[in-house]
């Protein structure tokens, strides 16, 4: 009998531990939405629709994995955007030591994208960043997730769930008559 009770109490302790973890809140904002997981927080950073991040240990301070979205209204072409954006991203002077490991064309929710995947050093900080850039509704969105180097592989399972989770919401354009 007292097997059974422990048994049927680990059974639902790892239940209860696998439902906490697929906890994911949703976020929309400028006809774009992501799914990210509940435990993490929820930033307000100009020049973002949104910054998702881990939460870290109780009591300490790390850069831990985060996701974003860039809307850019000042382009709505692939290859300018791109251009502009790899020149930022070499000149910045925040980072130092920024690669880019790699550049595919690809197709992201149907539509024509370019992913690129950088290393770059803040400081002591090594990062590696993966960045889907897209042309909808007439503009540029960068969605991207950046980890630290040694963590960016555990990481992938969550941020590949988070890019799934991406939905864009076509903008109907409204002609006077």
């Amino acid at each position: 009998m007292k097997k059974n009770k422990l048994l049927s109490l680990l059974i639902v302790f790892v239940m209860f531990s696998f439902k906490q973890a697929d906890s994911y809140s949703k976020i929309s904002k400028d006809n774009i939405s992501i799914e990210y997981p509940s435990n993490w927080d929820v930033m307000d950073v100009p020049g973002y629709a949104f910054i998702v991040k881990e939460k870290a240990p109780s009591g300490k301070y790390s850069v831990l994995t985060n996701f974003a979205v860039e809307i850019d209204e000042n382009y709505n072409c692939l290859k300018e955007y791109t251009t502009f954006w790899k020149n930022k991203m070499s000149q910045n002077s925040y980072l130092s030591n920024w690669e880019l490991i790699s550049e595919n064309k690809t197709v992201f929710k149907g539509v024509n994208a370019k992913e690129f995947i950088c290393t770059y050093e803040m400081g002591s900080y090594k990062a590696k960043t993966n960045v889907i850039i897209i042309v909808a509704n007439n503009k540029i969105y960068n969605i991207n997730t950046t980890s630290s180097l040694e963590s960016f592989k555990n990481k992938k399972g969550i941020t590949d769930r988070i890019y799934d989770s991406v939905k864009i919401k076509k903008q109907l354009l409204l002609t006077k008559r």
